[in-house]
């Protein structure tokens, strides 16, 4: 019974599959075979997955910056944008050839660049490569998932790195660590040869990413005014919840992307699956996270911040802290426009022996000797009072 369903369907593996049933010699031969349309739907979905996981690093980007402070915003979005081209061009000069070695010894493969070359045209651009994507949708798919692997460190490290130091610390991880770590699976090294499973980069690239930081913020250690003298927490607020909401939902778009596209076909049955596995993980690490914080009383921007990591917990390993967040945060210097100024009426009386004048009116105010008083922050004369914005419009509630 298997020998005849076996030959009856033979000549339907034939027709999916042109180079098992015919040498393909030119890129027109294959265009015009049964198979070639199959082979477009296949790559054009890998390729818009690589779109959607090129827009998880907008998310980043969002998330974090609403999660920070804002006077680090510049940084953070400066470190995003570093990560996403360093990526792109460390990845194709050295490390997609050494995450797709080829036969190696299963350890440590360090090969070099792309190949542009035009007489591999067949060899690239047909299923000679692959039953459903070409060579170079293949390269933009995995770039996209090497710098979401520099960007989890990014998160782990905000408000607490130099610059420079983290550029070089993200350049030898796309460039060296990460090729080098995924090879041992995908590009069938030693934990592809003992049966190690990874679909869609839980391991090769969030556990790879994550403990990259945690080493990371072991030897950074925590942000400076975290923890009080007792040991006790003191939360750092972010300054833009809006921000950071945006960039979960960013995330959470990006990631149909990132998982849909792991399938490596548009298999309408995988695809819609694992599409619909995705969005339960998500949902339920939300609600959770939810739960959770009821427990602990807390702000509502705060409550929130929890929700997001428990959705961003379940479609990966993440070393993201949830800081909380406000629409502003209280400064040690007031601004120079709400500094308080001394002022009092143009008249011969003197202050009184504590400093304030023995009167108060409405008109001719002047200022006294500037010599007298501190070095003013801005040279904008302003009366204002220590009581609210509102006391600013009107005079009668500024004093001395």
């Amino acid at each position: 019974m298997n020998k005849i369903f076996a030959l009856a369907t033979l000549p339907l593996l034939l027709l999916v599959s042109p180079a098992a049933g015919a040498e393909i010699k030119s890129l027109e031969a294959f265009q015009g075979m049964p198979a070639y349309p199959k082979f477009v739907v296949d790559n054009l979905w890998i390729l818009i997955a690589a779109v959607l996981v090129f827009i998880m690093h907008l998310g980043f980007a969002t998330l974090e910056s609403g999660l920070t402070r804002q006077k680090n915003t510049v940084n953070i979005l400066f470190k995003n944008l570093f990560i996403i081209s360093v990526g792109l061009i460390t990845y194709a000069l050295t490390g997609f050839n050494t995450m797709y070695p080829g036969d190696f010894n299963g350890f440590l493969a360090i090969n070099g660049p792309l190949s542009f070359d035009a007489s591999e045209s067949v060899a690239k651009l047909t299923a000679v490569y692959n039953p459903s994507y070409t060579y170079w949708s293949d390269f933009i798919f995995q770039a996209m998932f090497a710098a979401t692997a520099a960007t989890i460190v990014s998160g782990a490290v905000a408000e607490r790195v130099k610059l420079n130091d983290f550029m070089l610390y993200a350049t030898i991880l796309v460039a060296f660590l990460y090729p080098i770590a995924g090879s041992w699976k995908w590009g069938g090294g030693w934990l592809d040869q003992l049966g190690f499973y990874d679909f869609a980069g839980s391991s090769i690239v969030h556990a790879f990413g994550g403990f990259a930081a945690l080493a990371a913020v072991l030897v950074l250690g925590p942000r400076h005014g975290k923890y009080k003298e007792d040991g006790r927490i003191s939360p750092i607020l972010g300054h833009s919840m809006p921000l950071a909401t945006i960039g979960v939902f960013l995330l959470w778009l990006g990631w149909f992307g990132f998982n849909g596209g792991s399938v490596l076909s548009a298999d309408p049955g995988l695809v819609s699956l694992v599409f619909v596995t995705t969005s339960l993980a998500a949902a339920a690490g939300c609600l959770s996270a939810m739960a959770t914080s009821s427990f602990y009383p807390s702000a509502p921007s705060r409550s929130t911040a929890y929700a997001a990591f428990g959705a961003l917990s379940r479609w990966a390993s993440s070393a993201l802290t949830a800081s909380g967040s406000s629409s502003w945060a209280p400064s040690a210097t007031p601004p120079s426009h709400l500094a308080p100024r001394r002022c009092w009426p143009s008249s011969s009386r003197q202050p009184s022996a504590s400093g304030l004048p023995s009167k108060k009116r409405k008109k001719d105010w002047t200022w006294p000797n500037t010599a007298s008083l501190p070095t003013p922050t801005s040279t904008r004369p302003t009366r204002i009072c220590n009581r609210s914005i509102n006391a600013v419009r009107h005079k009668d509630n500024c004093h001395a």
